[in-house]
């Protein structure tokens, strides 16, 4: 089947439930219905297929990526108790509905489909009760749930939180769109801060796009991160200092 094949709503679900949402045209295909409509339809294709080998993660993400808002009220019922068990159970039962596939699928719906502050205080709160009961936060776990919202506001609400291994801390703040204030601010913190935001300014320079700041912000990034040079002990982290400085002043000469 060709996506020019898809005439309809139903042929463009079955469509999409083959190939993916990876291609802009899909999406595109999509803007000619309405959300509600697409939701309601993905709502019925699940009832006809989730006793077959289709994992819930990725019809979710389907519909995540297609019906957006209009999926909120279904979104919000997966994060009542009574919901959460009965996805819970299934994943008991079922290898393709591990438990902590289940938590990431909600987590990726709750940035997907709802207001930003609504998403973020479920996923937090939700991360708060893993805290609670493992006395600690792996940065993997929270960058699992959290990377979605691509939202400053991750970058506050974490900081109390961070510890070691950095890797996932660093990851989940390069997701999440540092501002100027923040990069300086914890540039300027503690030692673990400075090497997640500098690990952090590594990714973005690699992979996410860089922030757009002012002259004087990167001047005052470039200073904090030469005095974090001298004061570091371990030669990984002064090799990547002096990488990440090498790598802003090239972009400085483009």
């Amino acid at each position: 089947m060709k996506l020019e094949d898809a005439q309809s709503l139903e042929t463009l679900i079955h469509y999409t439930t083959m190939h993916g949402v990876d291609y802009p045209a899909v999406l595109q295909a999509f803007q000619a219905y309405d959300p509600k409509d697409i939701f309601l339809a993905w709502e019925q294709h699940w009832q006809n297929i989730q006793h077959s080998q289709v994992p819930f993660s990725t019809w979710a993400v389907l519909v995540g990526e297609t019906a957006g808002i209009e999926a909120a009220e279904w979104v919000r019922s997966l994060w009542e108790p009574e919901t959460a068990q009965a996805w819970t159970s299934l994943a008991q039962n079922n290898t393709l509905h591990a438990k902590g596939a289940f938590a990431s699928t909600r987590a990726y719906l709750s940035a997907r489909c709802l207001p930003e502050q609504e998403g973020l205080v479920c996923v937090c709160n939700h991360l708060l009760q893993h805290l609670v009961a493992e006395d600690k936060l792996e940065g993997y776990t929270a960058n699992g749930q959290l990377q979605h919202f691509r939202s400053p506001r991750i970058i506050n609400w974490m900081r109390d939180k961070v510890n070691h291994p950095v890797d996932g801390w660093a990851i989940l703040f390069a997701h999440s769109r540092p501002t100027a204030e923040q990069l300086i601010e914890w540039l300027s913190d503690s030692e673990l801060h400075q090497k997640i935001a500098t690990e952090a300014l590594d990714i973005m320079i690699h992979r996410d796009p860089l922030p757009a700041l002012e002259a004087d912000a990167w001047a005052n990034i470039t200073d904090l991160l030469l005095a974090s040079l001298q004061l570091v002990m371990l030669k990984k982290d002064k090799r990547r200092i002096e990488a990440v400085l090498k790598q802003l002043s090239d972009l400085e000469l483009r």
